[in-house]
C-alpha cells in the first residue's frame, strides 16, 4: 500500500513545471508514517490566487483500520474510521529561493480541516459505538513536486496533514 502511495501520480491542468499563474494542482496520495493505523488516503486541490506564488484550495482524506485485542475473559476488535475536509493554502518558494530546476516546485503552507473520528468496539460483551476526538485541526505542510511531464508530477509532503506526518503521491 505504501508503494502504491509512492508511485501514485499528481495530475494538474496546464502546468508547465514549477508553479505558474493559472495552474490547477490536484494531489492524489497516501500517507506514510501514519500516527494511528492504516494507510491514510488524501486528495487536495489548489489553484493560483491573490499572488503569482500563492495557491488556495481544499483538502480531504480518509483513514480506516481495525485493531484486535484480548482482555481478561474477553476478545474483540476496535474499528476506527477517520475523515477530514477543509481548506489549505501554499506559498510556492522557487522564486524566493532562486530555484533554477524547472521541473521542481517547492512549497509550504497552512490549512484548517474538520477531522471526524469514530470507533466501534466489538467484543463478547456486545457492540459499543462511540464518537470522539472530532473537531477542527490545523494543517501545516511543506514539500515539493517533481514534474515528469508538463502535467504529471510526483510529490512528497511533510508536516501535519491531519493523519500522518509524511505523504506522497
Amino acid at each position: 500500500s505504501i508503494l502504491l502511495g509512492l508511485i501514485a501520480l499528481l495530475y494538474g491542468a496546464e502546468t508547465k513545471a514549477q508553479f505558474n499563474e493559472g495552474d490547477k494542482l490536484l494531489n492524489v496520495g497516501a500517507g506514510v508514517a501514519a500516527t494511528y493505523g492504516g494507510v491514510p488516503l488524501f486528495l487536495t486541490y489548489e489553484q493560483q490566487a491573490f499572488h503569482r506564488n500563492i495557491s488556495v484550495g481544499g483538502a480531504t482524506g480518509y483513514q480506516s483500520w481495525t485493531q484486535d485485542y484480548a482482555l481478561i475473559g474477553s476478545k474483540g476488535s476496535i474499528d476506527y474510521t477517520s475523515y477530514l475536509l477543509g481548506i489549505r493554502a501554499s506559498y510556492h518558494l522557487n522564486e524566493a529561493l532562486n530555484v533554477k530546476v524547472e521541473e521542481l516546485d517547492l512549497y509550504l503552507g497552512l490549512g484548517l480541516v474538520y477531522r471526524g473520528y469514530s470507533s466501534t468496539v466489538k467484543s463478547s460483551l456486545g457492540i459499543v459505538p462511540s464518537t470522539h476526538n472530532s473537531g477542527l485541526r490545523p494543517l501545516v505542510h511543506f514539500g515539493g513536486r517533481y514534474y515528469l511531464h508538463k502535467n504529471i508530477a510526483i510529490y512528497l509532503e511533510g508536516g501535519w496533514s491531519g493523519f500522518s506526518v509524511l505523504q506522497s503521491g
